[in-house]
């Protein structure tokens, strides 16, 4: 991933006000574990006027979703239902053509209680002279426990070793 991207995304995001939240690859590189990552996972409030600030700021860089809906639909609690119910979607897929090499996965459903984890999230590095706000420890093990891959399993024990008694 290029930094310029990274660094866009989150000036946008942090211009627009919106309350995100970063886990997946870049929050585990972000507390100290390096590794490669093919996209941006984010946990956006999706209680809160800033769910359209921060799809704006998104579409404003040219990010649109992989399924043919407008980027905005996603601020709509019925349809993300339906979505998550009947077409099994576990992200929110975006991609840029002036940023592709970086997608964005949002999920359609806060993976934990936005407002506690929103409150123990620090600001982190995220790459050179980019930082954003990286969920903590204990809620990202968390969530690579739910999703059990491989990597996530990794990402697990290299965390654990990090921070000892996570």
């Amino acid at each position: 991933m290029k930094v310029v991207s990274l660094e866009a995304i989150f000036r946008a995001l942090q211009e627009a006000e919106a309350r995100y939240l970063v886990v997946g690859g870049i929050a585990v590189i972000a507390h100290g574990y390096v590794r490669l990552t093919k996209d941006l996972d984010l946990v956006l409030d999706l209680s809160s006027q800033a769910l359209p600030r921060a799809l704006k700021a998104l579409e404003s860089l040219g990010y649109r979703p992989i399924i043919p809906v407008p980027l905005i639909d996603f601020a709509n609690p019925e349809l993300r239902q339906d979505w998550i119910e009947h077409r099994n979607m576990k992200v929110f897929n975006l991609v840029s053509d002036r940023y592709p090499d970086v997608t964005i996965d949002i999920f359609p459903k806060e993976p934990f209680v936005f407002e506690k984890e929103f409150a123990a999230a620090a600001w982190k590095d995220v790459a050179p002279n980019v930082s954003a706000r990286v969920v903590s420890v204990s809620a990202l093990i968390s969530l690579k426990k739910d999703a059990d891959r491989e990597q996530d399993r990794t990402d697990i024990e290299k965390l654990r070793k990090l921070y000892p008694g996570s």
